[in-house]
């Protein structure tokens, strides 16, 4: 039996299904069903729901991005950083 490829392209604006990391699941779907998609693979997103992850991958790669720190109990040193400064959570899940 032979089926036809998907055709066309899909625009994807979708934040996803339930469960962790939903971004990707959508990206996931399509690439497992051949469809063409914009945006970010399954990968890029789940690289960009951890902030100290992307901010590092792209200082790595010579990209200028502010100095950040991760902190787990709010209990230390703010180090190299000075005011004013964003505060936000490390992962979005």
């Amino acid at each position: 039996m032979h089926t036809a490829a998907p055709s066309g392209i899909v625009f994807n604006m979708a934040n996803g299904v339930q469960g962790e990391y939903p971004p990707t699941h959508v990206p996931a779907m399509l690439e497992m069903a051949g469809v063409p998609y914009t945006g970010p693979s399954p990968l890029g997103h789940g690289l960009t729901l951890d902030k100290a992850i992307t901010k590092t991958l792209i200082r790595d790669r010579g990209v200028p991005t502010s100095n950040f720190r991760v902190m787990r109990s709010g209990t230390e040193s703010t180090g190299d950083l000075r005011f004013p400064f964003v505060v936000k959570p490390a992962c979005i899940s």
